[in-house]
C-alpha cells in the first residue's frame, strides 16, 4: 500500500491490443505520470515511455502526460473511455474531447467489414 512504481516501457504498450490488460491494471491505481521519452537509447529503434504510479486506488486524480516539452493533465476516465483503454498521451484535453465526441457518433469500423486493411 502507498508503494511507488516506475516503469520504462516500449511505446507500443500505450495502444497495442496485447497490452490492454496491463493498461486496465494500471488504471486501477493512482497513475502519477506518463512520459514520452522518444528514443533515448542509441541502439534501440523503438520509442520508450515512462509510467509512474502509486499503489493506491484510482480516484480519478489527474495524470501528468509529458510529450515533446508539453504537459497535459488528463483524468484516468479519459483513458477508460477510449477503445481498448488506449493511453493516447499525445492528445491534449481539448483533442481528447473531440475524439470522445467522434466516437459517440454512429460510425462504421473496418471490424467485420473488410478482408484486408493497412
Amino acid at each position: 500500500e502507498n508503494a511507488h512504481l516506475g516503469l520504462l516501457l516500449p511505446e507500443s504498450c500505450l495502444n497495442i491490443d496485447a497490452f490492454k490488460k496491463m493498461r486496465e491494471m494500471a488504471l486501477k491505481f493512482q497513475m502519477r505520470s506518463l512520459i514520452d521519452f522518444d528514443k533515448p537509447f542509441k541502439n534501440l529503434m523503438t520509442k520508450v515511455v515512462g509510467l509512474a504510479l502509486k499503489k493506491t486506488p484510482n480516484k480519478d486524480q489527474k495524470i501528468s502526460c509529458f510529450y515533446q516539452n508539453s504537459e497535459f493533465k488528463r483524468s484516468p476516465s479519459s483513458f477508460f473511455n477510449n477503445p481498448k483503454k488506449i493511453f493516447n498521451i499525445h492528445c491534449s484535453n481539448k483533442e481528447n474531447k473531440i475524439l470522445d465526441h467522434l466516437f459517440s457518433l454512429p460510425h462504421i469500423t473496418l471490424k467485420n467489414n473488410a478482408h484486408f486493411a493497412l
